[in-house]
């Protein structure tokens, strides 16, 4: 399943050559845009369109998402958090092309404030970090870096549910020792377990040898009364092993070694596994598909530059 997964993303990249990340800045910019202005409708009347029929937490008309009961923007995906992940694949895409978002200041708006939607505690630390490694690289790095470290801190601070959830996460660890639960940090520290069972092979996909030795585990599976697992990163060490993720790691990074600075190549796959701890991305073929990804710019090269798909084909 994953083989497919990450064949057809494969295809796309090739299909659609450099321009990859270019398309991909585009559709979520229109998927963005309307999402928001659905949001603000549902903020303002808690309207909400379902078109799906079904008896779930969501109400969604495919390419916009809102769950029962709760404020926070799902855009296109199947929770906040998810959408985050996607957008935040976009400042990544653009490491080496640094005016790229202020030659489209009004798209970038938009989906700034698409991510800024989510409510996401992992979208707002990611680009956090994000805007303080660019003010680190920038020629006013001696007032820049400070300022928006300060600036974050404020943002943690004041921003109830980051400094609360983050709170709630840690105390919920202290109170399971070690058993199962759904949440982020919760399903590390129990993934642990998993992972110094069997470091270098993982422990397979199978809930028979993934959750061998917690048979409560497996009974609420089988029932299906379970919380879904919260850290990607750590479900897919636990089942596939450190050696898979290493390659995988490895794999983008020899993709875009000779694009990519050592200090952005760095960051970029820093902020990728920060991302991978949020949502279980890496069952789906975008980030799945990322070895295969080069970041490299249309108009670093003569056959490329300047020319559109449909010129290109």
């Amino acid at each position: 399943n994953n083989l497919i997964k990450m064949l057809v993303f494969s295809f796309v990249v090739f299909i659609l050559r450099g321009e990859f990340k270019y398309v991909y800045f585009e559709v979520l910019y229109y998927l963005s845009l309307i999402g928001l202005f659905l949001w603000i409708i549902f903020l303002m009347t808690g309207f909400a369109m379902d078109l799906t029929g079904k008896d779930d937490i969501n109400n969604s008309i495919i390419i916009w998402n809102v769950r029962n009961g709760e404020i926070r923007n799902s855009g296109p995906f199947w929770e906040p958090g998810a959408y985050g992940g996607y957008l935040l694949l976009i400042p990544l895409f653009f490491l080496n092309e640094p005016d790229f978002f202020l030659k489209n200041k009004r798209k970038s708006l938009v989906l700034f404030l698409a991510l800024l939607s989510t409510m996401s505690t992992t979208a707002y630390l990611s680009i956090g970090i994000y805007l303080v490694y660019l003010a680190f690289k920038s020629k006013l790095r001696i007032f820049l870096a400070p300022a928006f470290i300060f600036l974050s801190m404020i943002v943690f601070f004041e921003v109830s549910f980051l400094r609360d959830k983050l709170i709630y996460e840690i105390d919920r660890v202290t109170a399971l020792e070690g058993d199962y639960h759904g949440q982020r940090f919760a399903a590390l520290i129990f993934d642990l377990h998993y992972i110094f069972k069997h470091p270098l092979i993982g422990n397979g996909f199978l809930d028979t040898t993934r959750f061998m030795d917690h048979p409560d585990v497996l009974m609420k599976l089988r029932n299906q009364t379970i919380d879904g697992h919260g850290n990607g990163l750590s479900n897919f060490i636990a089942s596939m092993g450190l050696v898979s993720f290493i390659v995988y790691i490895g794999l983008i990074a020899k993709k875009n070694q000779k694009v990519l600075s050592r200090k952005d190549l760095c960051f970029y796959i820093g902020m990728i596994v920060l991302i991978l701890n949020g949502e279980q991305f890496l069952y789906y073929p975008i980030f799945l598909g990322l070895p295969f990804l080069s970041l490299k710019p249309l108009n670093s090269t003569d056959e490329k530059k300047n020319c559109s798909i449909i010129d290109c084909s």
